[in-house]
């Protein structure tokens, strides 16, 4: 099957694909450990959970969104359209994130690889960025 760049598949093809294809759940990662997504666009988000049964992460990119640390909720991974594999993160499928109190969606460029590391240090301060950065505000919608 040729990779589409999130430009969306028919269901079956959804479904064979997310079938397929190697990822993780993101209830299988430890909550201290920090995940580093790569997309094939060159894009690079670090991901750290913050409260991992209702999929609430901070997540940092080097792309063209999430610059800054945000508080985000992980749907999933998607090929594009309504289709989508919840708290999934699947290679060579797109992350999807909607950013916490809005009803903006960031979907990424095909996920080229992932990376667990177990750095709770690193994790940890990934979370105190974003409340800094929102003044603690952010701990009130959780």
């Amino acid at each position: 099957m040729e990779l589409k760049d999130c430009s969306g598949f028919g269901l079956d093809e959804f479904a064979e694909h997310s079938e397929n294809h190697p990822g993780v759940m993101l209830q299988e990662i430890p909550e201290e450990d920090l995940i580093v997504v790569h997309t094939r666009h060159g894009s690079v988000y670090l991901i750290a959970m913050v409260n991992r049964n209702q999929g609430i992460v901070a997540v940092q990119g080097s792309g063209q969104f999430l610059r800054r640390t945000t508080l985000c909720h992980l749907n999933g991974s998607t090929m594009g359209g309504s289709a989508i594999k919840p708290g999934w993160l699947g290679l060579d499928m797109c992350l999807e994130l909607r950013i916490l109190g809005t009803n903006q969606t960031i979907t990424t460029s095909l996920i080229h690889y992932i990376e667990i590391l177990k750095k709770p240090v690193e994790a940890k301060l990934l979370i105190e960025a974003v409340v800094e950065e929102e003044g603690g505000s952010g701990w009130a919608i959780l």
